[in-house]
């Protein structure tokens, strides 16, 4: 065998120890670094798996804070709402409240007021009664005073009444004379007028005086001067020395209606008085009057 085969064989044999070490060292360093890239490309999975974990707990998150975003965007708005809403609604309780404050300080003006007018009232009212109870008094001593003078009427009516019966008899007597004196002027043919006895007209059965009928010839106009409704009594501008006796009757006419009838009771130069009859309508001072209806 050639020594450069030796060589040769030497340098193969050192180069396949050198070798030998070299793959057993490889194969150890491969097996290292193949648990260390199995541990790095578990570490790896493990840091993607949190990266996707943590991605969706980002997009989880970002998701519920929109959510929140929008969620309280909305309640801002509908707090900005609710705000101006009770803007509008304080302005509106201020209006509200001035308007109440004026129509109560009227309510207080016209309450005082009325106050006032009511205590005047009240005052006025006592004075009225006060008056009214004066008044009542005086209407009793009047009505008394009234009652007094109606009996001295009625027995004054009564005493004319009994007179004019006395006339009428005696007139009626005058009458007789006068006839008896007659017989024996007839013979020479002349005769005595006989006055015919002037009968008073009828009244109604509670009048308590008589009227005298009046001819139609006389026709006596009058106006009425004065008037007592209470006492049923008018004043007349005729006199006795325009004609007018007791118990003569005026009819008062106003226009063409007629109004009443006055019977006349006492009689005085220039006027005289008389009591009211058959009164449709209440006398007047100026009114008409007239023994005849033609006025």
């Amino acid at each position: 065998m050639s020594p450069l085969t030796k060589i040769l064989i030497v340098l193969l044999t050192v180069s396949s120890i050198l070798l030998c070490g070299v793959v057993v060292s490889y194969v150890a360093s491969a097996d290292d670094f193949r648990e260390k890239y199995k541990d790095a490309n578990d570490d790896l999975m493990a840091a993607e798996e949190m990266t996707e974990q943590a991605q969706e707990e980002y997009k989880t998150a970002k998701a519920q804070f929109e959510q929140q975003e929008r969620n309280l965007s909305q309640r801002l708005n509908t707090a900005n709402s609710d705000l101006s809403e009770a803007k509008l609604e304080v302005g509106r309780l201020k209006a509200e409240n001035t308007r109440l404050f004026d129509e109560a300080s009227k309510w207080k003006e016209t309450t005082n007021t009325f106050t006032t007018t009511n205590e005047n009232q009240r005052k006025m009212l006592l004075d009225t009664q006060a008056q009214l109870e004066a008044a009542r008094a005086e209407v009793i001593k009047l009505k008394k005073q009234l009652d007094e003078t109606s009996n001295t009427l009625i027995d004054k009516l009564a005493i004319l009444d009994d007179l004019q019966r006395k006339i009428d008899q005696l007139k009626d007597e005058k009458a007789e004379l006068l006839a008896k004196v007659n017989e024996p002027l007839k013979t020479v043919g002349k005769e005595v007028p006989v006055a015919v006895p002037v009968k008073p007209v009828a009244m109604e059965a509670a009048a308590p005086a008589i009227a005298v009928a009046v001819p139609k010839d006389i026709n006596l106009k009058a106006l009425v001067t004065a008037v007592d409704m209470q006492g049923s009594m008018a004043g007349l501008s005729v006199g006795a020395a325009d004609g007018v006796k007791k118990g003569m009757r005026f009819h008062i006419i106003r226009g063409s209606d007629f109004v009443c009838d006055v019977v006349v009771i006492d009689v005085d130069m220039e006027q005289s008085v008389g009591r009211l009859e058959y009164v449709t309508a209440q006398p007047n001072v100026g009114d008409s009057a007239a023994t005849n209806f033609d006025i």
